[in-house]
């Protein structure tokens, strides 16, 4: 009896099968999908070229008798995926659709998995668009799905998935899977073949090979790339938190045998090392050394305060943190307050208990981490009167430029004018602290290079966005702390050929944010003619904008809504959805407006996007601060693929313009939050990184 039920267990429970997108874009088989979703935090990148039947016959001698797919895809969230596709069909159509598929989030050895989704969102000319609910259930080296669809897209009597639809994944070997399926229209049989684990475990690539059994076994193949946006949830480094949590589970393992049988476990006792405490002026230098300036040291009694200014650590303030609190945690103080400094200004504050920091720091596990964590808290910044100074503002700031180099490109993906078009362009940024507070930059694009369109109908549309090499604006900035949060005046030229004043003020309260931002500026020369003739000649413009954003600091997820009157003078609002991913982040974006007319005021008509956007790091980790100055990357290269949704006349058009909000050199987000994320929660939630921070640059 013991023996036939661990059979059927066994028989029940999976053998590791993998998943990857089908060529519609949601993780399935051939065309239909089954249960799974992609990994949380992977991304995939796929091609296929299946000449697909559901939009049109197969008309072999027409001299456009193919079809591409391309397909990009990310696991935002634990059960929940994300694709968007372009789909080139000569003769017939170049769609650009978005998918969306969520899991139900339960596992049982005895249920099947169930998912829903939504395929080709968006207008009415939606080629591909489906709803439909699916289950799977993996039988030993088999998954099996079965499925329901209600098609709102394709020709008619040739809809996919409107009814019924299932399929079979046979895994033979790790690398070979044997697929068939039934999509309510057509039959589909084929075979994967992936790349041994064993390879890489950076990434995983894939084909497929399949044949169309209901029309003469017409074959495709696909090609489908998947690697991680980051290592693990917590911390992010070359230590993964296993190690942390198995080192907390051997301790725990340890105490309960020596409770049950003292004798059981002989525990060593480690030979002690000579340890030297750091001086307050060798923390100094070590930090000096590292590139951190403004650096300030005092104490009162038992506490040790230290203020610096991080320029160096470019992916995430954390890092700078983690390498300070490390350092600390090699003298005798028992509390520590820490504040981050932009340009002389406060930051954030910290305070925390050193003793929780060693133990942490020498013992990284789960319970040591939980405690250090909770001895943090944010306080008000410090008046030092009646501490002893150590050190004040060394490794000063003041008058040592940072240059900055960054691509600056603007894309046309999959619109009337072509499969793929762009606008390269170097942006070079230039800052230069002058006091506290008080910074100067300037701001040039260098061009590059303009792709060349497919149909030159359309030049007129890519004048639009044409520029040659230009100043972009030269601004003196003028921060100071206020009420708790940071005000920044900004006054200079901005957008070529504008000149005047952009106030922002920007303040947290635990994971909540609240950002104000006004501007007005008026045309100081002549900007382009055929421009200017096109959207209408604005020589007087006025910005005002509120934002809030809210941290779910267990999902690293920021959720942002943005409202008011925007750059081009239309008035509205955009929602967007920001993923953190270690310093690489994914977001999901959806604006909404009425645009201005040439008339004078605001059009009748809103014009809707949607769109799906990626942040990442384009300089190093640990940027090198040199005597007379820096050059550095980007610590957030931001790309976005959107477009126009929910049209009237049901189209998905490229409309020029949108909520376009131009960001100053110095954005409260971004230089002052590390990329709003200098919340307390923050911190806490990533105590592993820096830990490791610590490790990597110092230790």
């Amino acid at each position: 009896m013991l023996t036939s039920t661990f059979l059927f267990v066994n028989l029940l429970s999976a053998s590791n099968l993998s998943h990857g997108l089908s060529n519609q874009g949601y993780t399935g088989i051939i065309n239909t999908p089954n249960a799974q979703v992609m990994n949380e935090g992977d991304l995939t990148i796929h091609f296929d070229n299946q000449f697909d039947n559901v939009l049109r016959g197969y008309d072999y001698d027409k001299s456009y008798n193919y079809q591409e797919d391309y397909i990009f895809g990310a696991g935002l969230f634990p059960y929940f995926e994300i694709q968007g596709r372009l789909a080139e069909i000569p003769g017939y159509a170049r769609d650009l659709s978005a998918n969306l598929k969520f899991q139900l989030p339960y596992k049982n050895i005895y249920l099947p998995n169930v998912a829903f989704g939504f395929q080709d969102l968006g207008s009415a000319a939606n080629h591909y668009g489906n709803k439909y609910i699916v289950m799977d259930k993996e039988l030993w080296f088999v998954r099996a799905s079965l499925g329901y669809g209600k098609s709102d897209g394709g020709t008619p009597n040739k809809s996919r998935m409107d009814g019924v639809f299932g399929g079979l994944e046979v895994k033979t070997f790790d690398w070979l899977y044997l697929l068939a399926e039934d999509d309510s229209r057509e039959q589909f049989a084929g075979i994967r073949l992936e790349m041994p684990k064993s390879w890489s475990s950076s990434f995983k690539l894939s084909a497929m090979i399949t044949s169309n059994v209901t029309n003469d076994y017409d074959t495709s193949m696909s090609v489908n790339l998947t690697f991680p946006l980051y290592e693990n949830t917590k911390s992010y480094s070359d230590k993964s938190i296993y190690s942390y949590v198995q080192n907390d589970i051997k301790v725990q393992a340890i105490d309960s045998a020596l409770q049950n049988n003292p004798t059981s476990v002989q525990e060593e006792k480690p030979k002690k090392a000579v340890k030297k405490d750091l001086t307050l002026q060798e923390i100094k230098n070590r930090l000096v050394a590292l590139g951190m300036e403004n650096i300030t040291i005092a104490t009162k009694d038992s506490n040790v305060y230290l203020a610096y200014e991080n320029g160096v650590f470019l992916f995430n303030d954390l890092d700078a943190l983690g390498v300070a609190i490390g350092l600390l945690t090699q003298t005798q103080y028992k509390t520590f307050t820490l504040e981050q400094k932009r340009s002389k200004m406060v930051a954030i504050t910290i305070a925390g208990d050193l003793d929780k920091a060693r133990e942490f720091y020498k013992e990284p596990n789960v319970t040591n981490k939980d405690l250090f964590s909770n001895s943090l808290t944010k306080i008000s910044p410090l008046n030092l009167s009646d501490y002893t100074i150590v050190a004040e503002n060394e490794n000063d700031s003041s008058f040592k430029p940072k240059i900055e180099f960054k691509p600056k490109v603007t894309t046309f993906i999959g619109n009337e004018f072509g499969v793929f078009n762009y606008m390269l362009w170097l942006r070079t940024q230039l800052q230069v602290n002058l006091a506290k507070g008080i910074d100067f930059t300037a701001v040039g694009d260098i061009h590059i290079k303009n792709s060349e369109i497919d149909d030159h109908r359309y030049d007129y549309f890519t004048k639009l966005y044409e520029k040659p090499s230009h100043m972009e604006s030269v601004m003196l900035h003028i921060s100071n702390n206020l009420f708790g949060g940071v005000n920044t005046l900004s006054f200079g030229t901005l957008e070529e050929n504008f000149s005047g004043l952009m106030e922002q003020y920007i303040y947290n309260y635990g994971n909540h944010t609240i950002k104000l931002k006004g501007g007005y500026f008026e045309q100081f020369k002549d900007g382009d003619a055929y421009k200017e003739s096109f959207f209408g000649k604005v020589e007087k413009r006025k910005i005002y904008l509120a934002k809030y954003s809210y941290l779910l600091e267990d999902y690293d997820t920021l959720a942002e809504i943005n409202l008011g009157q925007y750059w081009n003078q239309d008035q509205g609002f955009d929602v967007k959805i920001k993923r953190y991913f270690g310093d690489v982040a994914v977001y999901l974006q959806y604006e909404q407006n009425q645009p201005y007319d040439t008339t004078g005021g605001l059009s009748e008509a809103t014009d809707r996007y949607a769109g799906l956007g990626i942040e990442i790091p384009l300089t190093l980790k640990h940027t090198p601060l040199y005597r007379y100055g820096q050059i550095r990357g980007t610590n957030a290269f931001d790309y976005r693929v959107k477009s126009t949704i929910a049209r009237e006349d049901g189209s998905n058009k490229v409309v020029p313009g949108g909520n376009y909000n131009p960001e100053v050199a110095i954005s409260s987000e971004n230089y002052f939050y590390n990329r709003n994320r200098l919340q307390l929660s923050y911190v806490k939630t990533h105590a592993f990184r820096l830990k490791n921070s610590y490790e990597e640059y110092v230790k």
